[in-house]
């Protein structure tokens, strides 16, 4: 992974600044891919879309904040990168204060949002795994947003964004199918899962649907890796 010299953006709401990440070149080394579709690449992490400002506290996209030139920010490069904050992911409530809200303009923010709440949580069983040897060196995995805790108000929230979710898919991607099949697995609709299973045909997602087929017949609701590339 190279990166190059974070970006001061500045918040649209308050016109605080902050700092974005920009990557140079990466690669998939050590990368995982899991029953939910998340993939976490250590030398290709995903850069967030959507952040909240350390100031107001406002959520916005990313792709919507100014960015400032060097000369304008009036900081050295050693003073940017010591006084200004880096963009962070939201955390799981968070991501769940922004639905209902303006900031969601169409089906696809929505879809982000509620999939990024649905891996918050799915996070907590994630980090269950470091240990193994599948994970022999799980630094650089970025979960500083999991869900540490599932109180039964978290759960619930987690079971209606799942719910919500699957009632925003309409099943013409086999993508989306093999989505809707892991959701209806979490929530232990195993027969649900099963039959959206018999609609994913593609190759490429064979190995998804061996595992999510396998925990179903295990009757295992958690999130689990499918692979992983050295």
């Amino acid at each position: 992974m190279i990166p190059d010299i974070p970006v001061i953006i500045e918040c649209p709401h308050c016109q605080h600044q902050a700092l974005k990440e920009i990557l140079i070149s990466g690669n998939t080394a050590r990368a995982v891919h899991w029953t939910d579709g998340k993939h976490e690449a250590p030398r290709l992490p995903e850069m967030p879309r959507l952040t909240f400002c350390d100031a107001c506290k406002q959520p916005y996209w990313v792709e919507n904040a100014k960015e400032i030139e060097d000369g304008e920010s009036g900081l050295s490069a050693e003073r940017k990168a010591t006084q200004l904050q880096r963009i962070t992911f939201p955390s799981f409530s968070e991501y769940q204060s922004c639905l209902g809200t303006e900031i969601i303009k169409d089906r696809n923010d929505e879809i982000y949002i509620r999939i990024r709440l649905w891996w918050c949580y799915n996070d907590y069983y994630r980090n269950t795994y470091d240990n193994e040897e599948i994970f022999s060196d799980p630094r650089g995995f970025e979960r500083s947003n999991a869900v540490t805790d599932l109180t039964k108000e978290i759960t619930d929230i987690y079971i209606d964004n799942c719910r919500s979710l699957l009632k925003l898919f309409n099943g013409q991607k086999q993508e989306e199918s093999l989505t809707s099949a892991e959701l209806h697995r979490n929530l232990g609709d195993w027969g649900d899962s099963l039959i959206l299973l018999e609609l994913v045909t593609s190759e490429d997602l064979e190995s998804y649907v061996k595992k999510i087929r396998k925990c179903v017949e295990l009757g295992d609701k958690k999130v689990q890796p499918v692979s992983r590339f050295a």
